[in-house]
C-alpha cells in the first residue's frame, strides 16, 4: 500500500479541479485545512475553511472530516468535491 493517493478535487465556489497528493494517514479535517490553504496561495484569493466540506464525486455522499484518508476509502484517481 501508499503511503499516499493522488485525487482530483473539484471545486465549484471557482469552478475549477486541481489535483492533489494526499497522505492516507492524515484526516480529511487536515486535508480540506491543506487544499484551502493551496487554492487560496495558487488563485490569489481570500478563502478560509468555514466549514467546507469533501464529498464524493460519483455517489454524492459527504466524507467524514473525523476519518483518515485510508480510512475514508480514497483511492487513486478517486475524484471528490470541495463544497
Amino acid at each position: 500500500m501508499s503511503d499516499k493517493v493522488y485525487t482530483e478535487v473539484f471545486f465549484p465556489a471557482l469552478n475549477k479541479n486541481y489535483n492533489f497528493v494526499l497522505p492516507v494517514g492524515i484526516t480529511l479535517d487536515t486535508a480540506v485545512k491543506l487544499m484551502t490553504e493551496i487554492i487560496r496561495e495558487k488563485e490569489f484569493i481570500q478563502l478560509e475553511d468555514l466549514g467546507l466540506l469533501l464529498y464524493d464525486w460519483e455517489s454524492r455522499e459527504m466524507l467524514d472530516r473525523t476519518k483518515t484518508v485510508f480510512g475514508s476509502g480514497i483511492i487513486d484517481g478517486k475524484k471528490l468535491m470541495l463544497v
